[in-house]
């Protein structure tokens, strides 16, 4: 049905990947909600959080990224990301030696979306310079706002 919820409510100018991830989000913090729940555990890795940051900057123009511990704007439930600092590869390395089933599925295809390009990007980084993944992540960990754009942390 995501498909045709997509298609009936998306705007034309907001990226389908974005609305789709709203929907999905919405339907967890109902799902929590009506059971109860106050925590979601996601499964976001490093790569996952990597290329989000990207994407905001890219294509949104904001420097946000995925928080391990995030309280949601209602107050209501808090989403923590336990895997956010491992490596896709060791994931799935260590699915695999369990044998869970790792499922790939896109809402459009891979190769259109703005995650498949910046995911492209990094692995073309990582080609010369093999701690771009580690040192993104170690970015996302110590900001300098007074160094950024902001003006909201400089005064004239």
């Amino acid at each position: 049905e995501i498909d045709e919820i997509i298609r009936e409510k998306k705007k034309n100018n907001k990226s389908k990947c974005a609305f789709c991830s709203r929907l999905r989000r919405g339907h967890l913090y109902t799902f929590a909600s009506e059971n109860k729940f106050t925590k979601i555990a996601l499964g976001h890795h490093r790569e996952d959080a990597n290329e989000t940051l990207l994407m905001n900057m890219f294509f949104s123009g904001r420097l946000k990224g995925m928080a391990p511990l995030l309280h949601s704007d209602n107050g209501c439930n808090v989403v923590i990301r336990p895997l956010i600092y491992t490596a896709e590869a060791d994931i799935a390395c260590y699915a695999q030696y369990m044998k869970v089933p790792i499922i790939h599925e896109s809402c459009i295809p891979e190769a259109e979306s703005h995650r498949a390009l910046v995911k492209k990007l990094i692995c073309e980084l990582e080609e010369t310079h093999q701690d771009i993944s580690n040192n993104m992540i170690s970015a996302q960990k110590r900001i300098t706002p007074s160094h950024l754009l902001d003006p909201a942390y400089f005064s004239d």
